[in-house]
């Protein structure tokens, strides 16, 4: 936003309230996604680092294509 505001768009108050509101659901709703896969593979497995490197590797694609979705729509929105 700021290399765009750089290049002579208008950046106002609603712009970044909008991006602070969609920025905080997205790691709220990314990070629930993980800690709960996180809490699941600890009940399998009692080591807490293997238990993130599993459910970081079962998270990865979704949050990656989900967060690709938003910035798609944003773009679209732009």
């Amino acid at each position: 936003v700021a290399l765009l505001g750089v290049g002579g768009l208008e950046i106002n108050n609603s712009t970044t309230s909008i991006m602070s509101i969609l920025l905080f659901a997205a790691v709220i709703d990314y990070s629930l996604f993980v800690f709960s896969r996180y809490r699941e593979e600890l009940n399998h497995d009692e080591n807490q680092y293997e238990a993130m490197k599993v459910a970081m590797r079962a998270t990865a694609k979704p949050v990656l294509f989900a967060g690709g979705t938003v910035f798609a729509a944003m773009i679209i929105l732009f």
